[in-house]
């Protein structure tokens, strides 16, 4: 039997990189909203929080 299994690993981000991906998934929900399973509003709140947390 083959294993398909994919390859990921798990990167802690920078505050840097944080920056960059907070402001490209909140732009793509504008966007493109029906491609995710959630909302702009919701992942505003829930990047304001996580932004707290890194602080």
């Amino acid at each position: 039997m083959e294993n398909n299994r994919k390859k990921y690993s798990l990167n802690r981000l920078s505050q840097k990189q944080w920056a960059d991906y907070k402001s490209i998934r909140l732009e793509a929900l504008l966007a493109e909203p029906d491609k995710f399973g959630s909302a702009y509003d919701m992942q505003c709140s829930c990047i304001i929080c996580f932004s707290l947390c890194m602080k």
